[in-house]
């Protein structure tokens, strides 16, 4: 379901929390794993600035950090 969510028009990525792997950004057509800086596949992160990552890991870091956040796209045409 997540990984369907994150593929869709206008969302830019989702964040989750992974047993495994800690946080972890999902996109359309690529994974990047927060606690090892990786990425399996396209950057979900590429469009998003060169203070992204460390922007999530902050996030991730509060004791009340969402399970799954949701990172949308604003596109003023589309009101």
């Amino acid at each position: 379901m997540l990984e369907g969510l994150a593929g869709h028009e206008g969302i830019g990525f989702i964040m989750v929390q992974s047993e495994e792997y800690g946080p972890v950004v999902l996109g359309e057509n690529g994974k990047y794993y927060l606690t090892e800086d990786r990425v399996e596949g396209e950057n979900p992160l590429s469009l998003f600035g060169p203070n992204v990552v460390a922007h999530l890991k902050r996030t991730d870091s509060f004791p009340d950090a969402p399970d799954n956040l949701v990172n949308h796209f604003y596109d003023p045409e589309k009101k």
